[in-house]
């Protein structure tokens, strides 16, 4: 049996020293971008951010752009007051910008769109990454948590990952962040660190 309270104790200064150094800046910038619509390059400002965490490799020229249009007009119509805090919700949402994005060009955006989901409720919802997977289905292996039972690969992340969270959430919320603004980004990166292939130097 994991103590999954003694991971995040062990994890979490490190987690929010790579938060701080390496994404608080653009990830604000990408933000600021989605939630203000008089905001100039604002498709430029998204392709770059997406660029950046390297989900938009083997797309072909120009689709990069509409993708980019795509995740703002999704952010533009948002209903103000909904805001994802569930895992059905979440699942609900990523459903309907993933569609969109397949209008555009035919293939899995599941990280992309993970991420661009962030982007538009940054204190939500959490991006589905494969290290963070990994630790997921390890941590929640080992706290004996039964299997989720949803087909779609996810539907089981977002669900696993909200159960973990809601026993992360208290913690993170008593940790000294240094001003970082988003716990779930925190939880995604203690995971991340728990789940990356690497182990010292190269890490």
């Amino acid at each position: 049996m994991i103590n999954l309270i003694a991971v995040i104790d062990r994890f979490i200064a490190e987690a929010v020293d790579r938060q701080i150094a390496d994404c608080m800046q653009p990830d604000n910038v990408v933000i600021n971008a989605l939630n203000d619509p008089a905001q100039p390059d604002r498709v430029v400002c998204v392709q770059d951010w997406l660029r950046r965490y390297g989900v938009l490799r083997g797309i072909p020229n120009g689709v990069p752009e509409q993708i980019a249009e795509t995740v703002i007009d999704f952010a533009d119509n948002r209903e103000p007051n909904a805001v994802p805090d569930n895992p059905y919700a979440v699942i609900e949402a990523f459903t309907l910008l993933h569609a969109s994005c397949y209008a555009v060009h035919a293939r899995k955006y599941t990280s992309l769109v993970s991420k661009a989901l962030w982007c538009c409720y940054p204190s939500v919802v959490p991006i589905f990454d494969e290290h963070v997977e990994r630790a997921l289905w390890l941590i929640s292996r080992l706290m004996e948590m039964p299997p989720p039972e949803s087909e779609s690969k996810y539907e089981r992340f977002v669900e696993v990952w909200f159960e973990l969270y809601d026993v992360a959430a208290p913690i993170i919320a008593q940790a000294d962040l240094r001003g970082y603004p988003y716990s779930v980004r925190v939880f995604d990166k203690i995971l991340w660190i728990v789940g990356q292939p690497h182990y010292g130097v190269g890490a």
